[in-house]
């Protein structure tokens, strides 16, 4: 199976599961992980502009940059689940956002249609990723901002890096490998954004760390990284052992707060 159709897959089967996922934490500033998006978008955004929003999943962010007043004369999402783009047109049919099936590697829209693109934990899924900005470099106009935000380093020491070992050595063996085209390129620092993002295309304007606080609550924390891809294929004592060691990290004040990264480029 083609890792894309994997990520289609998941998100068919459970339409929302982003949202649901990061819209329950806080960064330090106080603010959800969409929400630092928007405020970051609301730098740029003057009431001439258009927004793409790539992987848009159920409509949840455009959504929130209508509530917040950020002004664009037309938002679009698309995504590549038709049952996401679907529950999207359904709940947010108030809404001025258009909401297309399509795919990132060959997006329904014209060269240059747009002033900005936003992806809130997407970019970094995209395998071949270079063929993903090179994408997204067409369709934005000379001047376009495209903003992101993805898993970033755990740059704290905190649980989080202790927790995904323990996820990855109970994963199945070789299961991974059955997926073609799963994501080879990191994508989790500046250093990282500005090896993959040509600077003859590119202007890197802006790159901040954070870390979404999980608190103490061991069950909510579960939940939260259970939703994960791949937690799927772990058996029931398997995930009952990495919530065992979830309690243990809670114990000694060690949360395994989860790391990000928000950036905005300019295409040159």
């Amino acid at each position: 199976m083609k890792f894309t159709q994997y990520l289609e897959r998941v998100h068919d089967e459970n339409s929302g599961l982003t949202f649901r996922c990061f819209s329950k934490f806080y960064t330090e500033t106080g603010l959800t992980s969409y929400e630092e998006l928007v405020e970051l978008i609301r730098e740029s955004a003057d009431g001439k502009s258009q927004i793409l929003d790539v992987a848009c999943g159920e409509g949840f962010f455009l959504a929130a940059l209508e509530k917040a007043s950020v002004p664009f004369l037309a938002y679009h999402g698309i995504d590549i689940s038709k049952n996401e783009i679907e529950e999207a047109t359904r709940n947010h049919s108030k809404s001025k956002a258009v909401f297309t099936h399509g795919n990132v590697f060959a997006l329904p829209v014209g060269d240059e249609s747009f002033t900005h693109v936003s992806m809130h934990m997407a970019l970094m899924l995209f395998e071949p990723i270079e063929r993903a900005i090179n994408e997204i470099h067409r369709v934005l106009k000379k001047g376009g901002i495209l903003s992101f935000v993805v898993g970033g380093m755990d740059s704290s020491n905190n649980g989080y890096t202790q927790l995904s070992k323990i996820v990855r050595s109970k994963l199945p063996k070789g299961r991974l490998s059955t997926l073609d085209g799963k994501p080879q390129e990191a994508l989790s620092s500046e250093t990282d954004v500005t090896r993959l993002f040509d600077a003859n295309d590119w202007e890197l304007l802006s790159s901040r760390t954070m870390e979404l606080l999980v608190g103490n609550d061991v069950d909510e924390i579960f939940e939260f990284y259970r939703a994960s891809y791949f937690w799927e294929w772990l058996g029931v004592n398997e995930l009952n052992n990495i919530k065992k060691h979830i309690k243990w990290l809670v114990s000694q004040s060690k949360e395994p707060n989860f790391p990000l990264l928000l950036c905005s480029l300019k295409k040159k």
